[in-house]
C-alpha cells in the first residue's frame, strides 16, 4: 500500500472555506483558511476542541476548635461570607496542586490564613479535609453527586469532562468532618462496650458476693452488676491487641539493666 507523504487523504472532498458578509457592501469573503496539520505519514492530525472558560464557585466547611470558660473544647464550623469564585481555561493545563492552591488563594479573601489552613489539611496524612468537584448540568459530576478530587488521575477526569461537556459552570466543595462527631462515637463505643462487658458477666452466673456496709446495713452485690469505667475498656482492649508480658511479675517488680539485653 502506497503512502502519500505530506498529503491530504485523497478520499477526503475538497476544503471549502465560508464565506461571510461584509456589513457595508455585502460582498462575500472568505474567511482566514487554517490548513490542518499533517504528520509525518500525511494523516491529518485533529487539534484540541475550542477552550472551556470555567468558572468554578467554591464552598467550604472547615472547624476550628476553641476553649470554653469551663475548659471544654468547642468546635465552630467556618463557611464562606460571600460568593466566593475562580475562572481558569481548560486548556491551561492546571496541575492539581495549583488548583488547590489557585483555590486556597480565593478563599482567604473572606478569612485571612484560611488558604494556609486548607493546603495543610488536605496534604496532611491522614488527610482532614475532603475535595469534591461538580458541574452544572451534566449528568455525569452532578451537584448532588459530586465527583471526589485527591489526585492529578481525578482532577483530570473532572477537566476532561468541562471540555467534553462544554459546561462553563460548576463548582468545588470542600468539607471537614465535625470532629465532635468522633468524639461521641468513641464515647458511644465505649458505652457499648461496657454493656457487652454486664453481658457476658451475667451470662458467667453469680460469682464471688463482696458484702458493702452502707449506714450500718449489709448488702450482697452480684458481680454481674458490677460497673466498668473507660479504663477498664481501654486496658482490655489492648491486652486483647498487643497481649500479656509473661516474663513480667506484677507482684513483684523488678527494674530492667539497661546494659543487660537479656
Amino acid at each position: 500500500m502506497a503512502l502519500f507523504q505530506n498529503s491530504p487523504d485523497i478520499s477526503l472532498p475538497p476544503y471549502a472555506p465560508p464565506m461571510v458578509k461584509t456589513a457595508a457592501s455585502g460582498t462575500p469573503i472568505p474567511l482566514p483558511s487554517h490548513e490542518p496539520s499533517l504528520n509525518s505519514e500525511g494523516f491529518r492530525v485533529l487539534g484540541l476542541g475550542p477552550p472551556v472558560v470555567f468558572e468554578c464557585a467554591i464552598s467550604f466547611t472547615i472547624y476550628c476548635s476553641e476553649k470554653t470558660r469551663r475548659n471544654t473544647t468547642n468546635w465552630v464550623p467556618v463557611r464562606p461570607i460571600s460568593d466566593l469564585s475562580v475562572t481558569f481555561n481548560s486548556h491551561n493545563n492546571l496541575s492539581w496542586a495549583n488548583f488547590r492552591n489557585l483555590i486556597a488563594e480565593e478563599c482567604n479573601r473572606d478569612y485571612n490564613h484560611l488558604g494556609k489552613t486548607i493546603v495543610e489539611g488536605t496534604t496532611s496524612s491522614p488527610a482532614t479535609m475532603t475535595w469534591t468537584a461538580y458541574i452544572l448540568k451534566n449528568k455525569k459530576f452532578p451537584k448532588m453527586n459530586p465527583h471526589p478530587l485527591f489526585d492529578d488521575v481525578s482532577f483530570n477526569q473532572w477537566t476532561q469532562e468541562i471540555c467534553s461537556s462544554k459546561q462553563a459552570k460548576g463548582g468545588v466543595i470542600i468539607q471537614m468532618d465535625n470532629p465532635k462527631n468522633k468524639i461521641m462515637r468513641a464515647r458511644k463505643e465505649d458505652l457499648l462496650a461496657k454493656t457487652m462487658k454486664r453481658i457476658e458477666a451475667r451470662q458467667r452466673g453469680p460469682s464471688t458476693s463482696r458484702s458493702l456496709k452502707t449506714m450500718g446495713d449489709s448488702d450482697e452485690v452480684d458481680s454481674s452488676d458490677v460497673e466498668f469505667d473507660d479504663l477498664d475498656i481501654h486496658v482490655d482492649q489492648i491486652y486483647t491487641k498487643y497481649g500479656m508480658n509473661s516474663d513480667y511479675n506484677r507482684i513483684h517488680p523488678v527494674y530492667l539493666d539497661p546494659t543487660n539485653p537479656n
